[in-house]
């Protein structure tokens, strides 16, 4: 929602709700971001920053919300353009929120589902795709996550273990849902 000045300040720049309409960031506004949790069995994808501030750290795969965009076509629609992936975007798995040296971030991360699609290349296809690969949840802490990512990896970390000391059915946990093998399309 655009208004004619800052009620507080008194000035006559134009600020809004980032939720609301999309429209420009607001300084101060947090920047909204959908991240995936796409597992495999003991295994999450996870993709590699190219540009930018964040560049070589790792994160979980999504991107920016586009104005009128819900979260989760977002996510859909960032995953085919990052990685020529099709997925079913489910629920919430965390939500963090990092202040950034260019600004601070919403990062809403869902599970998600790989789907079969006829005639997808798979991970990683195609000539402006993101570096991504399958990694171990147990072996997460290897890699330099982007910092709004961490607590995405602790999570996961937690969730996992919880699970194999406690397995059982019907416990909501994303590792309940196995989506279809991959690996064997994953970019390195």
């Amino acid at each position: 929602m655009y208004n004619q000045g800052d009620p507080g300040h008194g000035n006559r720049e134009k600020w809004y709700y980032p939720l609301m309409d999309g429209g420009p960031p607001m300084h101060g506004c947090p920047l909204i971001v959908t991240a995936g949790v796409v597992r495999e069995g003991d295994a999450v994808l996870i993709a590699r920053r190219t540009s930018g501030t964040l560049a070589g750290q790792w994160e979980f795969p999504g991107g920016k919300l586009e104005p009128g965009e819900s979260p989760e076509a977002c996510l859909a629609r960032e995953l085919r353009e990052e990685l020529g992936i099709e997925v079913e975007v489910g629920e919430i798995f965390a939500v963090t929120y990092h202040e950034y040296p260019d600004g601070p971030v919403l990062l809403l991360a869902y599970t998600c589902r790989l789907r079969e699609v006829p005639g997808c290349q798979g991970i990683g296809s195609g000539p402006a795709r993101a570096p991504s690969r399958w990694v171990r949840i147990c072996d997460l802490r290897r890699y330099a996550f982007a910092p709004a990512d961490v607590p995405i990896v602790e999570k996961l970390q937690e969730v996992g273990s919880q699970a194999s000391r406690n397995p059982s059915p019907g416990m909501s946990n994303p590792s309940t849902v196995m989506p279809p093998r991959h690996r064997g399309r994953t970019r390195v």
